[in-house]
This record gives C-alpha cells, structure tokens and sequence, in this order.
C-alpha cells in the first residue's frame, strides 16, 4: 500500500501548494462534522471560528482596514477558542486568557500593536503581548498574526513541524538529546519563532504567496501526513496481528502433533508391557535335576554325620555259639 509523501517546503511547486491550499476548506468541514468535542465555552462552530480567525479578525485589525480597530478582550477569548479547537485543545488557557482586566488587555494589546507599526519589530511586540496572564509565544503571534496576515505567521505546531521539522528532527538525534532521552518536542521560544519566520519568509518569496496561506497549507499536510501515519501504522498493526495468528496456530498445531506423538509411544509401550507380561505367563518354568541331585547330596551326607547307622543286636545264646564255630576253625 502507497502512503502520502508530503513535499518538503524547500520542494513544494506552486500548484501543489495551491493544491493544498484548496484542501483546507474542506479539512475543516470534515473536522468539524467528526468532532465529539462539545462546545463548551461557546455555540460557535469549527467553520465560524476559521470566519472569524482568517476573515472578520484580519479585516477588523490589519493595517489594510478601512478603520482598524483595538482589540478587545473577547476578541481575543475568541481567537484563543480557535486555537484550542483547531489545534491542541489546553481547557485551562482559554480561562486564563479571559481572565485578564478587560481594559487592562486592550490597552497593553493597544500600545504593542503600535509599537510594531512603528519599528516592525516582531520579537519587542510578542514580548509585549505575553504579558497578559495565559498569552504565551504561540497566542502572542496569534494575536499580532491578524493584525498583519501578510507577514507575521501563527506559531502553530503544524507550521513549526513542517517549515522546521528538519531542524528538530537533528536535534532530537543529537549524542546529547539522546544521552538526556530527550524527544523531538517544540520550545516554543523566541530562537524556534525565529526559525520559523525565516524559513516563511523563504516560502512567501519564492512562491509570492502569504504567511496565513503558508499556515494554512501547513495545517492541511501535516494532518494529511498524519492521517498517512495512522494508516500506516494500522496495516503494520494488521500485518503484525495476522503474524502473531498464524505464529500461535502454528504452535498449537505443533503442540497439538506433539501430543499425538506422545499419545502414540504411550500406546506403544502399554502393548509392549502387555505382551511382555503375557509372555512371562505363557512360559513354563523347567526343573533342572543335576540342580536337583546337586541339592540332595548335601542334605543326605549332612543326614548320615548327624545319625550314626544302628548296630544289629545278636542275642548272647546265639553269640557263644559263633564263637566256639570260630575256634573249632581255627584249631583246623
């Protein structure tokens, strides 16, 4: 099975970038209608809140505006709930952010804008902007991003993974990242912002093109990439699974044999058992006379030393007679 390549930002051709660009509509729509997220801090919707970030808040705030106009602290709730459902969703930032003094908010917003009309310095401006309580690096660009959408890109993931994920992947490779078990994960600090600007800036000139269409194309390769990944890694789950299925019938078939192997050689030595033991019962012992008189011979020589044989016994008439025979003999 073939998956997406994503084209590096150093490759992309304009017609795949408008391409992609195309896609992003439609992205949104399929997020938004798969989304088990409830809105829980608004009735707005996934496509109103893109309305909002990528037309009503550019055409209300940047320089290009008829009468541009300060920003408010519901403006910006309203820019940080975009954040959270177009990308990770952080529940806590969103309270943060509106916690902040209304009038507080919209003239430290006021006077960072500006000072960055004045000098386009980005780092001073986003060092301003993060002094709100929960407005971090990413929510700073965000904000300063519809003010000028030209030229000033959202520090999202999406983009810094894309544009910079070069960079992150060698320094997640890096002997010392490696020694600290470190994972290839985003700073979010001024160095990476920095990174990340110029490499937009490399793409914004070489295609003509602008720095919220370099987000927004950002957005939809990366969730592309993504959805590459998750299939991939799906089929390798399957070719794994159907592996481990056929491994463990293959050993039951094995055990299975094993057990008609050994079922077989019991049977076999219970019929040699049994026609050993009718064997011996069929044979007929033989006595062995030599064995026989050999034992007699004892027992009759071991008789005659314990009794000594009986004289006869003569009567004294009888034995006087025999006596004067044998002296008549002799005398002759």
């Amino acid at each position: 099975m073939e998956f997406t390549v994503v084209p590096s930002p150093d490759a992309i051709t304009h017609d795949e970038f408008t391409t992609a660009l195309d896609e992003y509509p439609r992205l949104i729509d399929s997020m938004s209608n798969n989304s088990k997220r409830p809105a829980k801090y608004s009735q707005k919707t996934l496509q109103q809140l893109v309305e909002y970030r990528y037309t009503q808040a550019p055409a209300a705030f940047s320089p290009t505006a008829a009468s541009p106009q300060e920003m408010t602290l519901e403006d910006v709730r309203c820019l940080v709930e975009w954040k959270l459902r177009h990308g990770k969703f952080r529940p806590m930032l969103l309270g943060l952010a509106g916690s902040n003094n209304p009038k507080l908010a919209r003239r430290t917003i006021a006077a960072a804008i500006r000072n960055y009309r004045a000098s386009s310095d980005v780092d001073a401006a986003l060092a301003a902007l993060a002094k709100l309580r929960g407005i971090g690096p990413a929510t700073a660009s965000l904000l300063l991003s519809v003010h000028d959408p030209e030229r000033v890109i959202f520090f999202s993931d999406e983009a810094f993974l894309w544009l910079c994920g070069d960079s992150l992947r060698e320094r997640g490779t890096s002997k010392k990242a490696q020694r600290k078990k470190k994972q290839m994960t985003i700073k979010y600090n001024k160095e990476e912002y920095a990174m990340l600007r110029r490499n937009m800036e490399n793409l914004t000139k070489r295609l003509g093109v602008g720095a919220t269409d370099v987000e927004k194309v950002a957005y939809v390769l990366m969730k592309r990439q993504a959805a590459a990944d998750a299939e991939k890694a799906a089929e390798a789950a399957k070719e794994a699974a159907e592996a481990a299925k056929q491994a463990a019938e293959a050993a039951e078939k094995e055990g299975e044999e094993e057990d008609e192997e050994e079922e077989d050689e019991e049977e076999e030595d219970e019929e040699e058992e049994e026609g050993t033991l009718k064997l011996a019962k069929d044979k007929k012992p033989v006595k062995s006379t030599k064995k026989s008189k050999d034992a007699e011979l004892p027992r009759q020589i071991s008789k005659s030393k314990e009794t000594p044989p009986k004289r006869k016994t003569v009567p004294a008439e009888e034995e006087t007679a025999a006596s004067t025979k044998r002296a008549k003999r002799a005398k002759k």
